[in-house]
């Protein structure tokens, strides 16, 4: 059994295994690309650039959102793969951190506790 997706958005320990954080990635992708997309529509139609600039900023106040939970939950996958949670921070490097991030969606986790915790899957090593 995975972790609940949507559980532990914020909170900077614990562990998240790939299952649950490649579908939280790729509901934030979906749910950001969606957002701008709106947001574009919104500002074309309405013709009043005060309404974009208003949405705008909502829409920047929830994208950083998005940011500061996205390295949370980056974290907590470093974490169930046994490294310290501030290896996430790598991923904000250009280039590299594409590769990082990949390499962090694509490993297996520790099965079992680690120092971190216990496996967010339920598992015994």
């Amino acid at each position: 059994m995975s972790k609940p997706v949507f559980e532990d958005l914020f909170k900077w320990s614990g562990r998240r295994d790939r299952k649950s954080y490649a579908l939280l990635n790729l509901g934030m992708l979906g749910f950001g690309l969606a957002a701008v997309v709106l947001w574009i529509i919104e500002a074309e139609l309405s013709g009043d650039p005060e309404t974009a600039v208003g949405t705008g900023i909502l829409l920047f106040v929830l994208l950083i959102a998005m940011g500061v939970s996205a390295m949370a939950t980056t974290a907590q996958r470093c974490r169930d793969l046994g490294m310290a949670g501030a290896v996430a921070v790598v991923t904000l490097l250009p280039y590299a951190g594409i590769a990082a991030w990949l390499a962090i969606l694509a490993m297996p986790g520790n099965k079992g506790e680690n120092r971190y915790g216990a496996d967010p899957r339920g598992l015994k090593a």
